[in-house]
């Protein structure tokens, strides 16, 4: 049984479904903030989101300890 999670099928997945949605923001969310923010900072890297949103994001989600992070896309 393969427990973790495969973070670049699931950066690809978020590709495809952004495109096929025509979606430029999204949110993460879950309980394991380690995992939320290297997954929306392997997005950032891998695609044309926001980097400075990211940062914005992700570090109030540090400071409030908030279960989400909102990305935004760039064209």
């Amino acid at each position: 049984m393969k427990v973790a999670t495969d973070m670049m099928t699931t950066v690809n997945a978020t590709f495809s479904i952004a495109r096929r949605r025509n979606l430029s923001q999204f949110m993460i969310f879950g309980d394991d903030q380690k995992f939320m923010l290297e997954l929306s900072k392997m997005i950032t890297d891998q695609g044309n989101w926001n980097e400075n949103v990211w940062k914005a994001f992700s570090e109030a989600a540090m400071a409030k300890n908030s279960p989400f992070i909102k990305l935004s896309f760039e064209e």
